[in-house]
């Protein structure tokens, strides 16, 4: 079952099986899980291919014996109503999925980077489709997952926030027209994770990120909600009378005015 009817959801439905169905509300989940119209399996993943503030409604739909089947595609800050979940299956994707045209089952799968990682269950599963659109998702342990999610979550906080300071519409601008400033936060977040959080990150991700920056599409978005990590870090070194240890990130937050609650 795929949860979600939009460029994610569309990609794993086409990269999957014959039997596999695609349903859009919780209401048409609850039915599928229930009756299984046109002899649909009865066991499997359970792809939510949704925005974060759905996951705690599909999850409640979910009987208690099939939420290990979940499969959950988020990261720390941006998604962490998935990361804090017990069980189930969990990705940290790196790829941007096109919109279809031409009648495709699915888009254009851009994915420059080859950091995805899965974790759990159906870490198999989730491998093999994105295998099948040549992307590069490596299995991993619980740990190698949370790194994963990690350096997703300071890469939000690093393209979003000086895309911002710039008045930039789309991340792929932040890459082409500040990418020093923008690596020199990827750096300083990066520092913090290591130090403070004892994170072991890929050697070359700054370089992958960069990369992986400069062929979306998305849009600059703020959320200080994101940053709550990397502030309350810098605020315990400021209230023990510490070097804050990510200055140019805490300037910036301040700047837009946009320091978590």
């Amino acid at each position: 079952i795929v949860v979600g009817g939009g460029r994610v959801g569309s990609l794993l439905k086409g990269l999957g099986h014959a039997d596999d169905v695609i349903v859009r509300s919780t209401s048409e989940y609850k039915y599928q899980l229930r009756e299984h119209p046109g002899n649909a399996p009865k066991d499997g993943p359970i792809y939510l291919a949704v925005p974060t503030e759905k996951i705690d409604e599909l999850y409640e739909a979910t009987p208690e014996e099939r939420r290990d089947d979940l499969v959950y595609m988020g990261s720390h800050g941006d998604d962490a109503g998935p990361s804090k979940k017990e069980g189930g299956t969990k990705a940290a994707i790196f790829f941007q999925v096109d919109t279809p045209t031409d009648g495709e089952p699915y888009g254009k799968v851009i994915d420059p980077s080859g950091m995805s990682v899965v974790s759990g269950k159906w870490a198999g599963d989730f491998a093999r489709r994105c295998m099948k659109a040549d992307i590069q998702t490596h299995i991993g342990t619980p740990e190698q997952l949370e790194a994963a999610q990690l350096t997703y979550l300071l890469w939000l906080c690093s393209v979003h926030t000086v895309g911002k300071l710039h008045g930039k519409v789309h991340v792929a601008e932040v890459e082409k027209e500040h990418g020093e400033e923008f690596e020199s936060m990827l750096r300083e977040l990066a520092g913090v994770l290591v130090k403070e959080k004892g994170v072991t990150l890929i050697d070359d991700f700054v370089t992958r990120l960069r990369e992986y920056t400069a062929g979306l599409d998305a849009r600059v978005v703020v959320k200080p909600a994101r940053h709550k990590m990397f502030w309350d870090i810098s605020q315990a070194h400021r209230q023990n009378k510490e070097e804050d240890p990510c200055p140019q990130h805490s300037k910036a937050l301040k700047k837009l005015k946009a320091i978590p609650s």
